[in-house]
This record gives C-alpha cells, sequence and structure tokens, in this order.
C-alpha cells in the first residue's frame, strides 16, 4: 500500500498532471475560439473531471511539500514555492464556489439594486413568486444538454427534465395538428414591424398595452372567436387606418369589432396589425444561422410522480437574461424559466448620465463611461462615482466596472463582481509565492545557486537587475502639391510644439509620425516622409482621400468597402450616391459586443474604423493642437477648428486664421519661391505658445530628442548589428569546439564587447523612448518584442563569463526578435495608453512576463545548439563536445529556472492587474490561459530530473526547444489568431508564415538525428 501511495503521488504522477493539464487548457482555448466561452467552460473549466485533476494537482503538492522535510534539508523556499501554490488552489476554488458575478443594466434617472447573474439556472417558480427548484446549468451546442431537476408542488412530487439546447434560438409557428387557435400581431417599433404571437388562454404583453385571447382576466386588447368570426375589444377607443384607400375610422371602447388582417389598428401612439389567425398552430424554436443572435432556448418537459408527461415545451435564455414562461400543472401555475438569476444587492447604484464620445467621420464610438450615485443607507452612504474603463467602484465586496451601454445611448450596462475571500487568499498566494522564487534563487542550498557554484557563475547583481526591470520611472485636389515645398520648410513644421489627445506635449514630428502609422502602417508614402503626407492632407485633403493609404488587411473587409488592394482610399469608405458610411453597421454590433465576445471580423471593423477616423481627423487638423488656451494651464490646448469662444477678440482672429495663413503662405512660395511668409506665421504660433504656455516650451531638449529618435531609428538598426556580430561569434566558437587549436580568443571577446555596446545602445533607445513617452516602453507589441530583444541579450550577458556561446546564441536570436518587430504587422509608434493599460501593476506585469521571454528564448536557442553539437560528435571530440554540452546545459536549465520563476510571478501580477482594470484577477481569457500553459510546460521540463527515463541531457535540452512554442504560442497566436481581451497588443491578423513550417521540419530532422546520435555516442 505504501508503495501504492508513494507512485500515486511520485513525480511521475505529478509530471503527467501538470501535462494533462496544460493540454486541456490549451484546447480549450480552441474550443472557445470555435465554439463559445460556455462550450469551453461546459467541456473543460468546469467539468467534473478538470476539477478532478486540479485535486490530484492539490493533493500531490501537499504530500510533496511534506516529503522535502525542509526542517531537515533546510530547503524552506522550495517549501514556500509549493504551499503558495496550495493557496492559490484555495483561492481559486473560493472564487468557483464562493464568488459570483454578472452583468447590472440601468437607465438614466434610474437606481437599481439587482443584477443579473453569469452563470445560467433552470428555475422553476410557484405563482407566488417563490422558488419549488433551481439548478446550476452550462449548457453548450457541444456539451450535455440533458438535466433533470426535481420539485415539490402542493404535496406532489414532479420532475423537470431537459432533452435539447438549442443556440441561436429563432421561435417559428407550427401549424401541424394538435395546436390551439393563435393569433399573429405585428408591432410597430423604430419604424420596423416585429412579430409576436398569442394563443387561445393566454396574455400578450407588449410594453404598456397587453393583448388576451380568452384570457381569464380583461386585458387592454380581448380577442374573442364568435360564429368564426374573429373579433376584439378594446378597454379605449382604437383608430383603425385602411394603408391602400387611406380610410380612418375611430372604433369605440367596449364594443366588438371584427378583426380585419392586415390593416393598422392604434391606440395612441400604440400601433399594430392583426397578420394571421391561424385555427390550429403552436409556436416552435429553432437553430437560426444568424449567428449573432446570442438568445439561446431549451425543451424540456415536466413528469409527474407516476412518470406521466404533463408539459412539453421550451424557454428562451441566455447568460444576462431570461424569459420565464407560465404553465398550468395539474390545475396551477408553475413559472418555469431558463438563463440568469436575478441576485439582490444590500445598496443601489443610481445612473445620472451615461457618456459616449464619438469619432468625428463615422460617429463611431470611442470611449464611454457612466456617472453613478453609490446609495447605502443602512451604511448612511450615498456617493457621487465615475465608472470607466479602469476606474473600478468597490463596496462592501461588490466591484463594478463599465461593460457596455444601451443601443439608445440612455442606459449603461456594469459588470458586477462579488469574490472578497478569494481574492485575497489568492494574492496572499503570490505573495508567498514571489518570496518563495526570490530565495530559491538566492538562498545557499538552493539548487540554482549550488549550478551557479559548479559554473563560477557571476555577480547576482545583474540577476536582480532582471528581476525588478523597474529601474527607471520613469486646394489642387489633383496634384501633390507638398513634393514641391522645400525639405527646410518641412523640417521648421516638424518642430512646432503640439499637444497629443491625451495631454502629452510633443513635437509636429512625432504626431505625424504616429498619426501616419496609425492609418497606413507605413512611415514613408510614395517617397514622402510622414512629415510631408500630414502636411499634404491638410493643405489639399482632396488628393489625398483620393489615395490608397489607408490599411485594410481583412479580405470580408475589402468586399465590404469595394476595394481589394492592402490599402483603400479614403473615399472607398463612403457610398457615392448616399455618402453613407459602409461600416457604419459594422461598427455598431462589434461595440454592442462584450469584448471576449468579438470575432476577428469586429476586431478588424473596431481597427479599420479607427484608422479611418484618423485619417479624417488628419484632413481637419483635428491633431493640430497648437494654441494654448490663456490662462487656463490643465485646458486641452486649441486645434484650428476651435472653438474660440475660450479666446478674447484678438487672440480669437489669431487662432482662426493664422495656419490658414500660414499653408496659403506655402502656396504662395511654391510659385515665388519666396517663404518668408510662411516663416512669419509659423514664428506667430510659437511667440503665441511661448506667451500663453511658456512651460510647456521651456522643455526643448526633450522635444528636440524626440526629433532625434524619430530620425535615428535604433532599433531598426540593431537587428544588424546583433545579427553580424552574434552570427561570426557563433561560428567562431563552433570552430572553437570542433578545432580546439583555434582558440580565437581576443576575436571572441571584440565581438562580445561590439554586442555590449550595441546592448547599451538598446539600453538607450529604451531609456529614449520611456522618457519621451512618459510611461514604461513595453504597453503594445512593438515594444514588447523591443524589450524581449533586450532581456534576450542580457541573458546572454549575465551567462557570458559561464560560456561566451551563451551570448553569440542570444545575439543571433535578439536580431530574429528586432527583425519581427518591425514587420510591416507591427506598430513601433510612441502612444499614449489606453485606458486598462494605464495601471502600475500593467508596468510590471509586462515587463517581467516579456523578460522572462527573453530567458526562456535563450534556452530554446541553447537547446538547440546542444542538438546541433551531438551531431557534430564522434570519436575523436566525443569527450570535448560532451564537455562543452555539459557545459551550456547546466547554464541552460539555469536559465529556465529564471525565465519560469520570472514567467509565473508576471503572470499572476497580470491576475492583479486584470482585478484592478475588469473587476477580476481571472478569467480563462486566451491569453492568461496561454501564460499558464507556458508555466505548466516549463514546470514540467524542470521536474524531467526526477521522471526515470527522462534525466538525460538530450531529453532536457529537446523539450526547451519544444516547450518555447508554448511561448510563441502565448505571444503570437493568442494575440493574432484567438479572440480574448488582451487585443490591445495585436497587429493585423496574419497568415502563418512559410518560415514556421521550414522551423519546424528543420527542428524535427535535426532532433531525430541528435537522438540517434546521442543513443550511438554519448557516455555519462
Amino acid at each position: 500500500m505504501k508503495k501504492l501511495i508513494n507512485y500515486v503521488f511520485s513525480m511521475e504522477i505529478a509530471g503527467v498532471l501538470m501535462v494533462v493539464s496544460a493540454f486541456a487548457i490549451g484546447i480549450a482555448t480552441f474550443i472557445e475560439n470555435d465554439f463559445g466561452t460556455i462550450a469551453a467552460k461546459a467541456l473543460v473549466y468546469n467539468s467534473i473531471w478538470f476539477e478532478a485533476i486540479i485535486g490530484l494537482i492539490f493533493i500531490n503538492l501537499i504530500f510533496n511539500s511534506i516529503k522535502i522535510k525542509p526542517w531537515q534539508t533546510k530547503q524552506w523556499s522550495v517549501f514556500i514555492f509549493h504551499i503558495s501554490f496550495l493557496l492559490i488552489i484555495i483561492g481559486a476554488g473560493l472564487t468557483r464556489y464562493v464568488g459570483y458575478e454578472g452583468t447590472m443594466s440601468i437607465r438614466e434617472g434610474s437606481q437599481s439594486n439587482t443584477f443579473l447573474s453569469e452563470h445560467t439556472y433552470v428555475m422553476v417558480k410557484n405563482a407566488q413568486g417563490e422558488v419549488l427548484a433551481k439548478k446550476k446549468v452550462l449548457f453548450s451546442s457541444v456539451s450535455k444538454d440533458e438535466v433533470k431537476v426535481g420539485f415539490d408542488h402542493n404535496d406532489k412530487e414532479y420532475t423537470l427534465h431537459t432533452s435539447d439546447f438549442v443556440p441561436n434560438a429563432m421561435e417559428y409557428i407550427d401549424k401541424s395538428e394538435g395546436g390551439s387557435p393563435m393569433v399573429e400581431i405585428s408591432l410597430r417599433k423604430n419604424g420596423k414591424f416585429q412579430n409576436y404571437s398569442v394563443s387561445k388562454g393566454e396574455v400578450l404583453e407588449l410594453g404598456r398595452e397587453s393583448f388576451g385571447f380568452y384570457s381569464e382576466e380583461s386585458q387592454d386588447i380581448n380577442i374573442e372567436l364568435n360564429d368564426g368570426e374573429l373579433q376584439f375589444v378594446a378597454n379605449d377607443s382604437v383608430v383603425f387606418f385602411d394603408m391602400l384607400s387611406g380610410q380612418k375610422e375611430s372604433l369605440p371602447a367596449g364594443a366588438r369589432h371584427a378583426i380585419v388582417l392586415e390593416k393598422l389598428y392604434s391606440l395612441g401612439d400604440f400601433s399594430w396589425v392583426f397578420s394571421e389567425y391561424y385555427p390550429q398552430a403552436r409556436l416552435g424554436v429553432t437553430s437560426s444561422n444568424n449567428k449573432s443572435n446570442s438568445l439561446n432556448a431549451i425543451h424540456f418537459s415536466v413528469f409527474s410522480e407516476n412518470d406521466e408527461e404533463l408539459v412539453s415545451s421550451y424557454v428562451l435564455g441566455m447568460a444576462g437574461y431570461a424569459a420565464p414562461k407560465d404553465f398550468r400543472i395539474d390545475g396551477d401555475v408553475v413559472t418555469i424559466s431558463y438563463g440568469s438569476e436575478l441576485v439582490e444587492l444590500p445598496f443601489s447604484i443610481k445612473l445620472i448620465d451615461f457618456h459616449l464620445e464619438r469619432y468625428p467621420a463615422s460617429n463611431s464610438p470611442s470611449s464611454y463611461s457612466s456617472d453613478v450615485v453609490l446609495i447605502d443607507p443602512s451604511q448612511n452612504i450615498e456617493m457621487d462615482y465615475k465608472i470607466f474603463m479602469n476606474n473600478v467602484l468597490d463596496h462592501r465586496g461588490y466591484r463594478f466596472f463599465q461593460s457596455s451601454y444601451d443601443q439608445d445611448e440612455r442606459g449603461t450596462v456594469l459588470s458586477v463582481n462579488h469574490d472578497y475571500a478569494g481574492m485575497i487568499v489568492t494574492y496572499l498566494g503570490y505573495l508567498l509565492m514571489s518570496l518563495g522564487m526570490f530565495f530559491a534563487l538566492f538562498a545557499k542550498n538552493s539548487r540554482f545557486r549550488l549550478m551557479m557554484k559548479k559554473t563560477m557563475a557571476t555577480s547576482s547583481v545583474l540577476l536582480l537587475f532582471v528581476v525588478i526591470p523597474n529601474w527607471a520611472n520613469a486646394q489642387n485636389s489633383e496634384k501633390c502639391i507638398v513634393k514641391d515645398i522645400p525639405t527646410e520648410q518641412v523640417d521648421e513644421l516638424s518642430k512646432l510644439l503640439v499637444q497629443g489627445r491625451s495631454g502629452r506635449f510633443q513635437p509636429f514630428n512625432s504626431v505625424s509620425s504616429q498619426v501616419v502609422r496609425k492609418f497606413s502602417r507605413k512611415v514613408t508614402f510614395d517617397g514622402l516622409n510622414t512629415d510631408q503626407v500630414l502636411l499634404g492632407m491638410m493643405i489639399n485633403p482632396d488628393y489625398w482621400a483620393k489615395q490608397e493609404i489607408i490599411k485594410v488587411s481583412n479580405d470580408q473587409l475589402k468586399k465590404i468597402i469595394g476595394n481589394d488592394a492592402s490599402r483603400a482610399r479614403f473615399v472607398d469608405f463612403f457610398d457615392a450616391n448616399s455618402g453613407g458610411y459602409k461600416l457604419a453597421k459594422y461598427v455598431d454590433a462589434a461595440y454592442q459586443k462584450k469584448p471576449a465576445e468579438r470575432g476577428t471580423l469586429d476586431k478588424d471593423v473596431i481597427k479599420v474604423d479607427e484608422r479611418v477616423n484618423v485619417f479624417y481627423m488628419a484632413m481637419k487638423m483635428d491633431f493640430l493642437k497648437i494654441f494654448p488656451v490663456p490662462g487656463q494651464a490643465n485646458t486641452t490646448w486649441t486645434s484650428p477648428n476651435g472653438p474660440f469662444n475660450q479666446y478674447q477678440a484678438q487672440d480669437s482672429n489669431f487662432v482662426a486664421s493664422v495656419t490658414n495663413f500660414y499653408f496659403q503662405s506655402l502656396r504662395a512660395g511654391l510659385e515665388s519661391g519666396n517663404y518668408a511668409d510662411a516663416n512669419l506665421m509659423l514664428q506667430g504660433i510659437r511667440q503665441f505658445q511661448e506667451k500663453y504656455s511658456p512651460t510647456q516650451l521651456a522643455d526643448l531638449e526633450k522635444m528636440n530628442l524626440e526629433i532625434k529618435y524619430n530620425k535615428i531609428n535604433i532599433f531598426d538598426r540593431l537587428f544588424a548589428s546583433y545579427g553580424i556580430f552574434g552570427f561570426i561569434m557563433l561560428v567562431l566558437l563552433f570552430v572553437r569546439v570542433l578545432m580546439p587549436k583555434f582558440q580565437m580568443k581576443w576575436t571572441v571577446h571584440v565581438l562580445a564587447i561590439l554586442v555590449l555596446l550595441s546592448f547599451v545602445t538598446h539600453t538607450f533607445g529604451l531609456g529614449m523612448r520611456w522618457y519621451i513617452a512618459g510611461h514604461a516602453p513595453w504597453s503594445n507589441g512593438y515594444e514588447s518584442m523591443i524589450f524581449i530583444g533586450w532581456a534576450t541579450i542580457l541573458a546572454g550577458l549575465v551567462f557570458y563569463k559561464n560560456s561566451p556561446i551563451a551570448l553569440a546564441a542570444t545575439s543571433v536570436l535578439a536580431a530574429l526578435i528586432m527583425y519581427v518587430a518591425h514587420l510591416s504587422w507591427m506598430n513601433p509608434e510612441i502612444t499614449n495608453l489606453v485606458p486598462v493599460l494605464k495601471s502600475y501593476w500593467l508596468t510590471i506585469h509586462v515587463a517581467i512576463i516579456t523578460a522572462s521571454y527573453g530567458f526562456l528564448a535563450m534556452g530554446m536557442f541553447m537547446g538547440f545548439l546542444n542538438l546541433v553539437f551531438l551531431l557534430l560528435m564522434n570519436k575523436s571530440n566525443r569527450l570535448r563536445i560532451q564537455d562543452k554540452i555539459n557545459e551550456i546545459t547546466k547554464i541552460n536549465e539555469m536559465t529556465l529556472i529564471v525565465g519560469i520563476y520570472l514567467l509565473t510571478i508576471g503572470t499572476f501580477l497580470g491576475g492583479v492587474w486584470a482585478n484592478e482594470s475588469w473587476g477580476r484577477y481571472w478569467g480563462w481569457d486566451p491569453k492568461e490561459t496561454w501564460a499558464m500553459v507556458t508555466i505548466l510546460v516549463y514546470a514540467f521540463i524542470l521536474h524531467m530530473r526526477y521522471v526515470p527515463g527522462l534525466k538525460g541531457v538530450y531529453a532536457l535540452n529537446l523539450m526547451t526547444v519544444i516547450g518555447y512554442f508554448s511561448v510563441l504560442m502565448t505571444y503570437f497566436g493568442v494575440n493574432y489568431y484567438l479572440s480574448g481581451l488582451h487585443s490591445y497588443a495585436s497587429g493585423d491578423p496574419m497568415p502563418i508564415p512559410n518560415f514556421v513550417y521550414y522551423a519546424l521540419g528543420v527542428i524535427f530532422i535535426v532532433s531525430v538525428m541528435a537522438y540517434f546520435k546521442y543513443k550511438k555516442m554519448w557516455s555519462e
């Protein structure tokens, strides 16, 4: 028995559990992408078998934590590390079983103390509203949809059986025999007719009016069938209107009137049509092809205790919605519903005003917020609060954050979260985990320190520098006339101070670079730089509106706008006849969805819509905010379009006219060659800025540095330096291993110094970017890539003294990273942070997690080098190459330890950021899920030394190569191929590049050949 227990809780089983759980949650992200979040939860995340795996991991952790015997071995760091994961699992359990969340909708001027739960339930209530039965369910198109719910009513036992789940449900009228008399009614709403139906004995409530068809109680309109004639009696006078003849007739209240089908009836401003009468019909439900319809349905039957079927019908519902239906069971009314439960709060929230800012060109949303009042009589609180992204309302354990809004823009939708206990326990686990990792790196008897001693490790100062990377705080429309304007004039304009949309002051050169890159994803157009392009757009917008310059990658979008090119014209987005915006309905549909529910087309529509608006705003000079407001230092500067009511008469005339005079002077200069007037206008604008905002102009050094940064293009140049120096060093080191008489020691040292100088330049560039932008340079895809490149070189420098080949390998790898960073789908612009990214926690989270990618990348590259060394092994050099492989393998393992520690800390700090921004710390978003997959993969790799058959150097080095594909999936795959919340760091969707397939082929061939050489030549 003891042997069985030891085996069940052995490291072999722990490794299997890690691999199985990683595989399961990885597959779940693809299930979510194809079938929706509910399907992923039903099949994986919330399934019993997955919870059983987590339970086994939990028990295994307890057993192995005790097995360590830290009181004897002094391995307290490892013990703390394992205990922290136990706390994290406990916290997750509290979140799953104790915490809850949902959605609250509030109209302007109204208050609410209830919200709809995120979870869906099958619920049975009696006529008094008392709950007879309630069962939590997770129905989806690919999961089990049969449940049984028992309930007692009037001392009798009943059972409700669900039999079928209908996604994207749509009701239809079944005219087959066996039904009841039914009247179809069309109600006029917002200029359109919507169809409803009422059967004999039922009541149909439509807003403030109700229809009854032989109902027990009198309704506003009562439908009857007398001698085969359909009639109605109304409680108020009704106007009958014949749309063909134009005849109107007033029908008195209380009298019976024959129903005329397909004619319009009105009661005040309430209009309807009796569309059709069916002698025998019943409502049915089927799945529609309209995927935008998120309403679902379940078929069910109710059986008596004698298994007699009493009811067979369906109900509509989904998460955030429920449509209860009344049924008669043994003569009593019972209400059955499927969907969310209405949860009551101990306080209320009142919506004072909902704010929605829109782009000027397409009128599509750009940002939104809610002004609310928190009302809690029990605590005598009535507090004003503004809820918007990254600004969460927190009260009595409940968290409210902005989620969506009503279509008429007079109501808000807030997401609600209540998980105080789970959050506290999980945060405690995060803290212990960080402490455990820190001590594991620096404790005297830790494995990492022992390997450092064996390989004569360098000082830990550089390592600390990586673990805490936050070291700084930081109008001729047919001709392109701008080509003829001298570059000296454009250079003068490039120095003009402009205030950005979030308040950052920057030179015109930076504004043009950001704006042009934003809509075109290019830095030049037809030989013109970004300053010339933006100036040209403002001088003759008609010409530029007809140039193919706005980036469009999605093929479906290209068909919608009618241009198959990779870049479209501004005029392509508007109908030539009506002037209507072609993307309007697609934009509205995308913004009505929650971020996690948006598909690839939705994301592309939002991005392209933004580019169109940026282009339009550029032509209108909206980005040219160059005029400070006198006496109002904190007020946004004004563009040439105004408003001008903040200025005195003389200043107002200057602001309104000087820009046009400047453009006219440029045009005049094209004919005369004299640009003195244009220079005078620019000088006048600068003097106006200096007069009313001298503090902004005082920082000319920063502005000039920004212009130099834009022109130097540091990071693009680093690709060549890292690539050339690293490749030459790698070749020389290979030669040195194979032919020891050629040491070339000084040549290698010189190349290392050149790489070091490149790294210093890289660091200087990051510092410049941080200083210029005012925030840490890792807020988007491009910035995180250049930071990963920096961290990769740093990893090589840390281990250079132990093994020079580490620096050579990381230099080549960094060159590849910098190359990828400058591909067309990466965006190198310096931008202000979007609301959700304006968080200190984000700065730390992204810095640490991207640094981990650099260390793990180094491990992958060195693992591949060891496989190559195995291929080069022969009888004459076997011992020499074995020594080199063992040396690199030790460094590789240390690299992986640092990498997984950084990755784990960074991932869970991302949970802290998510909790501050979204109101929850973990939601199985594909990005965070794949980060967890990566942690599990590398945890397995580092524990392989405990598993028989996986202890050798070949297995470790091979797995470091294979394991890095989980990093690539986390960084690239999720950003560009899976739906989720992390779209802020994504570029345009792209096909899988061909070189990926070639790389996989090379890795496979090298791995197989290295395996046979290892089996043949290696000696322990």
